[in-house]
């Protein structure tokens, strides 16, 4: 009916940056919305809320509002104030922790405001540090919003990523300070700054910033993978071997397997080599079809002088993701260059090679391990033919450093080939 009234809030500006929470009630065409600046508008005659009839139509902001205090009690400022009623499981605090969404708060020192001027703030905000901008017209434009709020923290956050964006580093730890100022302990801009730390060789300096958000936020991957690259920075390899071990524990893939490698070296550093195998075979019985993880085990393999194993882990992984064709590269460039006699045999790489050579074939890694293959064993015109091919593929995928690597292998050839 025209009578129900239509409660609504809008509680994030005050939950993340400090400003003044709203709530309001809709009913009928008459929309009142509460603040320090309380608003009234008829949505009829003023669908785009531009005409605030409060100071005129006292009676009927007075029986809205009464709709309102009935409805969430008596102190409407307190209502930013009242407990989420729903609380994350485990498994969502510690995917928020992964990605440094969890902690932190609006702070004592954030900006306070009516959230229709905060969030023109904001959009100013937006523009200001577009990366179509220069680093002056970004720096300028955000100096100029924190002129008029300087404790506005959106600004100090934008003005941090353009800092750090163009390499002003120093300036950009500077503005992430003043964010950890108005909101203290967020992670993600603790996490920020000892980046930077660590990208300026103050590795001492980040581990000290890190290690209170990884007690508190022990699922944030991030921070806790870049702990790990500072505990190595300062040779501590024991702690961070076990530092990176957990985020693997977690994340097995982390960054495309980029910490598992991390790890592995750090293992080795670390004088614990012996439990690599171990580990990774761990993973790979957890995830059969990881690529990533079986090509590394094939990798300590080979290391190991153990290559009809190393064969035998390729050759499952070929059978269980016939689709991945970075097991048949790795597999065919084993079988041509092993060392071991019971594991070495050009032919069966070559087999194993040709058909993703043929007329539709489409990619050009496999094409320049077969032409490499060809070369060694003497048919030097199909190994042009086919890295000519590979090159053109390549080119047109934008994988320019296969393309200099080509260019270079048909440069050394054209001498001896009179082309």
């Amino acid at each position: 009916s025209e009578d129900r009234a239509l409660f609504f809030e809008a509680l994030t500006g005050s939950f993340d940056y400090g400003w003044e929470p709203l709530v309001g009630v809709l009913r009928g065409t008459d929309k009142y919305v509460h603040s320090s600046e309380p608003e009234l508008f008829e949505l009829t005659g003023d669908p785009r809320e531009e005409r605030n009839l409060f100071a005129v139509e006292g009676a009927r902001a007075s029986a809205l509002k009464e709709a309102l205090s009935e409805h969430y009690g008596p102190n409407l400022e307190r209502v930013a104030q009242v407990a989420p009623t729903v609380q994350p499981s485990s498994s969502d605090l510690e995917s928020l922790q992964a990605l440094g969404y969890v902690g932190g708060g609006a702070g004592e020192g954030s900006a306070s405001g009516l959230p229709r001027r905060m969030i023109a703030l904001f959009h100013r905000v937006e523009r200001a540090k577009s990366s179509e901008r220069s680093l002056d017209e970004n720096v300028a434009g955000l100096r100029a919003v924190l002129g008029e709020e300087p404790d506005f923290y959106p600004a100090w956050k934008a003005l941090g990523e353009v800092y750090v964006r163009h390499g002003e580093l120093e300036l950009g730890a500077e503005a992430l300070s003043n964010c950890l100022r108005l909101k203290p302990g967020t992670p993600m801009d603790v996490f920020g700054l000892a980046a930077i730390r660590e990208s300026q060789g103050r590795y001492a300096e980040a581990l000290q910033l890190l290690e209170p958000v990884l007690r508190e936020y022990p699922g944030y991957l991030r921070a806790a993978h870049l702990g790990a690259v500072v505990l190595g920075a300062l040779g501590r390899w024991p702690e961070a071997a076990a530092r990176f071990k957990e985020v693997v524990d977690r994340d097995p893939d982390y960054q495309d397997h980029l910490c598992m490698k991390q790890m592995m070296d750090a293992f080795g550093k670390a004088g614990r080599g012996g439990e690599l195998e171990g580990l990774l075979r761990g993973y790979l019985e957890r995830d059969p079809e990881s690529t990533g993880t079986r090509l590394l085990l094939a990798s300590y393999l080979r290391r190991a002088r153990r290559e009809e194993q190393a064969a035998s882990v390729l050759s499952e992984g070929r059978e269980l993701a016939p689709a991945d064709l970075r097991i048949v590269d790795e597999l065919a460039l084993l079988l041509a260059m092993g060392r071991d006699p019971a594991v070495r045999d050009l032919r069966a790489a070559i087999a194993l090679l040709e058909p993703y050579a043929e007329p539709g074939a489409e990619d050009p890694q496999l094409m320049y391990t077969l032409c490499t293959i060809y070369g060694a064993t003497g048919r030097v015109e199909e190994a042009l033919s086919v890295a000519r091919r590979a090159r053109e593929l390549a080119s047109r995928a934008g994988m320019d450093e296969l393309v200099r690597t080509i260019d270079q292998r048909l440069t050394a050839a054209a001498p001896s080939t009179g082309r």
